[in-house]
């Protein structure tokens, strides 16, 4: 009975249109699996065929863009690393992928490996890819919509930079095989990402091999309904918005000179802008939600794309996905999105109202990062509120998170509202949930967020409606890899990273403990962490370069936190 419960507070915010997609995506799926042989085999006969029509122009702009990102080509590639885990060397690697988990299976089958060995050894890609032909015929996994997607973009960049014709002509079959009959299974049962990047790789295909414009006005109707209008993705995170950036960009290389192109590069602009916004001092991603905060290091288009000076410095005002504020070296980020996005809520984690922040140019305030995906132990906690920047409640998540992907119950966010006020910038927002399944209470968490350069409050209050009773709640803190605690003058503690250092306090005491981080997503280790109990009036922690800044909460913001 409860195992029903969970799964109908987790299928019924999804609209019934992606249930039935489902089911016709697995009839669609299971007819092709025992003839899949002989269709790889016709895909790549017309694949063939299709690569006459490739217009060399349009590639040599994506070779031109990718050589200018990339810089000088790159050293010799070593051992192939999927989900964060080295392999072994490409072209030895066993096609059976025995021992590897589904993601890591479905990694090997993007042959986003191309990409790197056509920058670096063009004999090593030709045998590697001969090798993966060969296995990949009957390959479910590799014929699956996403790793097709995938595949067409890699191949693509990938056939751009080799110098080789016949090798060329080898990687534009794969991309072409990979894009016929994807039309027939775009993921509109996963929708989010998934579906972006088929409506991207198909649009890509149409570009370079026959002409028409049906399938990028799919791609703009997509891109309407994914992105709001600060820029940000549907998901919220970091990550996934930097790759669909890095997916778009090499699509717009592609299209011919005309409307199509230029409509693209102006959603592409609002699309870095809040990447931009969102990216720390250190170059680094926001951990909100699946983001891995070093995934632009895989990005080279989105990498240069963001070193392009800009006339006016982006600013976001938490009404999308995020509240963003800058002075030199110093970022900070507030995650303001609802806890999911009902279509697609696999994704999230329970970090409403998280925080992150750099200031002289180091990170301070994190959150642990992304471990791993599906069968990876420490999901379920790197999901947790307790390795993010807000505040937990004690028995109450404000998301059942299950599974790897499952989100059952959960709350939402009202609008945020910010200003400016005796030079202080701020942000309050206020998320809803439900105290616990089928409660007619619900826990009702306030946060009030001032900043300006070098200093930080925030104040948090925690209450359960109707009844305004009191609740256990914590102000939590996760502290940057590297930061360290030492003691302070009374009432502060000293935080120190390198040869800067901050101080905090709060207005009950701070508790110091340990939190996990996931380094390189295999990699677990403890670091520390400070909380604060947070009751229904209202807890302050303030975080400065000089204790003198931390003796009083500004009255400004005071006075803010008693309009709420």
């Amino acid at each position: 009975m409860a195992r029903a419960a969970i799964w109908a507070r987790t299928l019924q915010p999804i609209p019934t249109s992606q249930h039935l997609f489902r089911a016709l995506t697995e009839v669609r799926k299971r007819a092709w699996r025992p003839i899949l042989p002989a269709l790889v085999r016709h895909w790549r006969a017309d694949a063939a065929q299709l690569v006459a029509l490739v217009r060399p122009a349009r590639l040599a702009r994506l070779a031109r863009a990718l050589q200018t990102a990339l810089g000088p080509r790159a050293a010799e590639v070593g051992e192939l690393v999927l989900a964060g885990r080295p392999v072994g060397r490409v072209e030895a690697l066993d096609w059976q992928l025995t021992g590897l988990s589904p993601l890591q299976v479905y990694e090997a089958h993007y042959l986003e490996w191309t990409v790197d060995l056509a920058a670096s050894d063009e004999a090593r890609l030709d045998v590697a890819l001969s090798r993966w032909q060969r296995a990949s015929v009957a390959s479910r996994q590799a014929w699956e919509p996403y790793p097709r997607a995938r595949r067409v973009l890699a191949t693509l960049r990938a056939a751009a930079l080799v110098q080789r014709p016949t090798l060329r002509t080898k990687l534009l079959i794969e991309a072409a095989a990979a894009w016929l009959g994807l039309d027939w299974l775009v993921e509109r049962h996963l929708d989010g990402n998934h579906l972006l990047l088929d409506r991207v790789a198909a649009a890509a295909g149409e570009a370079l091999f026959e002409r028409g414009t049906v399938r990028m006005a799919r791609l703009f109707d997509e891109l309407a309904r994914q992105f709001d209008r600060e820029g940000g993705h549907c998901e919220a995170s970091p990550m996934y918005h930097a790759v669909a950036c890095e997916d778009l960009l090499t699509l717009e290389t592609l299209l011919r000179d005309g409307p199509e192109r230029q409509l693209l590069g102006i959603e592409l602009k609002r699309y870095v802008a809040w990447l931009r916004a969102a990216r720390h001092a250190d170059g680094t991603l926001p951990g909100f939600g699946d983001s891995d905060a070093l995934a632009l290091d895989a990005l080279p288009l989105s990498r240069a794309d963001l070193q392009l000076p800009i006339p006016v410095a982006p600013r976001l005002d938490g009404l999308g996905s995020l509240w963003s504020c800058a002075a030199p070296d110093e970022r900070l980020v507030v995650h303001t999105a609802p806890p999911v996005w009902q279509p697609q809520p696999g994704h999230a984690h329970d970090d409403t109202f998280a925080v992150e922040w750099s200031w002289a140019g180091r990170r301070w305030l994190a959150d642990a990062g992304l471990s791993g995906y599906d069968g990876d132990p420490h999901r379920a906690l790197c999901r947790s509120n307790e390795c993010h920047s807000t505040v937990a409640v004690a028995g109450n998540p404000a998301l059942e998170l299950w599974g790897s992907f499952r989100v059952g119950r959960r709350g939402q966010v009202r609008p945020v509202r910010r200003g400016t006020a005796d030079g202080w910038r701020w942000m309050h927002g206020m998320h809803l949930w439900p105290a616990e399944p089928f409660a007619r209470q619900t826990l009702v968490h306030h946060r009030l967020v001032g900043w300006r350069p070098g200093a930080l409050w925030v104040c948090d209050r925690v209450t359960l409606k109707p009844s305004e009773a009191a609740v256990r709640a914590q102000q939590r803190w996760v502290l940057a890899p590297g930061v360290e605690l030492n003691d302070g003058p009374q009432g502060f503690v000293q935080l120190q990273s390198g040869d800067s250092r901050l101080y905090a306090t709060a207005t009950r005491d701070f508790q110091v403990g340990l939190s996990p981080r996931f380094a390189l997503r295999q990699r677990t280790a403890d670091g520390p962490c400070l909380a604060v109990d947070v009751d229904e009036v209202g807890v302050w922690a303030g975080f400065a370069a000089e204790s003198a800044e931390l003796m009083a909460v500004p009255a400004a913001l005071q006075t803010l936190w008693l309009a709420t």
